[in-house]
């Protein structure tokens, strides 16, 4: 179960430079990512999303230990798509394009249509991983008799990735099949 909670309004340095290279990381394959994530603290086991079409990627990377859910997505890389989605800057109703009605979400939300596209190529992958994710941190805290409280939700990438992993946070906190993070 997924619950988004406020997370400190401290920086952090640590978690800042390790954001920035698991933002970095999304922009290799899963064999190659892996040595680098591990090189980072980060657990071996992680959700690897892809549309090859659009090419667009994400990374949802469960960390026990921190009771947290990294998610990230990689940015703009050489490729017609990402070019295709960095210039569709027309701006849309955030909600709409996402399929929240109008009482869930204000009408004065907009974000350009090519960040939502990209966005959504991989949501459905995206928000399966996180409900995944959470269920294990669940069943991690519940085996090591610790008291369950919600994982927190760090969001990142690069570019088009930093697009993506914003509207990404929104989604999750107003999608209603995802509660717990």
């Amino acid at each position: 179960v997924l619950q988004l909670v406020a997370a400190s309004p401290l920086f952090d340095m640590a978690t800042t430079q390790c954001l920035l290279n698991v933002s970095n990381a999304v922009y290799y394959n899963k064999a190659t990512a892996t040595p680098m994530l591990k090189a980072l603290g980060l657990p071996r086991t992680f959700h690897a999303i892809s549309n090859v079409s659009q090419d667009t990627h994400a990374f949802v990377i469960p960390v026990p230990s921190a009771n947290t859910v990294i998610l990230s997505f990689r940015g703009t890389d050489l490729s017609i798509s990402d070019l295709e989605h960095d210039l569709w800057f027309l701006r849309g109703p955030f909600g709409s394009m996402l399929g929240y009605e109008n009482t869930t979400v204000p009408d004065s939300w907009y974000v350009s249509r090519g960040f939502v596209n990209a966005y959504l190529s991989v949501r459905p992958g995206v928000l399966e991983a996180l409900a995944a994710a959470a269920l294990q941190l669940e069943a991690t805290s519940a085996d090591d008799d610790r008291p369950s409280k919600p994982p927190t939700l760090l969001v990142s990438g690069h570019s088009l990735g930093a697009a993506m992993a914003v509207i990404a946070a929104m989604d999750a906190l107003l999608d209603r099949q995802i509660s717990g993070i």
